[in-house]
């Protein structure tokens, strides 16, 4: 089989997912297209219950980006992986999700809220130290 003859690879949708990896790590991409199409489902679906955080209700279509971004990045480093030898060997949907798991975990989340300096009052410039920090320190009383 050639890459991208198409032809070929009609038969290929009735072949297990170990066989597709195998063709995928011969440089086969259409068979990676293949396990894609077959696992893309489940990895959506568990992609949005971890950028949710597991939450319910809300806007379903909120994260609908970050889940795109957290699936495909998934499905291309597990190319990367596969073409270097690596991934997994038979098992593509456990390896799936538990590397979406992983990106997901990675990732920020979202822009994270830091509170102002005027969150915490005015500056305390409390007392200043008499000079003999370290030697005060040294002997158990308060460097003040």
């Amino acid at each position: 089989m050639q890459m991208g003859d198409t032809s070929a690879h009609r038969s290929a949708e009735g072949q297990s997912d170990a066989a597709l990896i195998s063709d995928v790590r011969a440089g086969d991409l259409v068979a990676y297209g293949l396990l894609c199409e077959r696992h893309v489902s489940a990895a959506r679906v568990l992609a949005r219950h971890l950028v949710a955080g597991g939450r319910r209700g809300g806007d379903p279509d909120a994260n609908a980006d970050a889940v795109e971004d957290a699936v495909a990045e998934t499905f291309t480093r597990i190319l990367g992986a596969l073409r270097r030898g690596g991934g997994p060997q038979a098992g593509f949907r456990p390896y799936l999700l538990i590397s979406l798991r992983r990106t997901v975990g990675e990732r920020p989340r979202g822009k994270r809220r830091r509170p102002s300096a005027k969150a915490y009052g005015p500056y305390d410039a409390g007392e200043a130290p008499n000079g003999n920090a370290a030697k005060d320190a040294h002997n158990g009383r308060d460097a003040r």
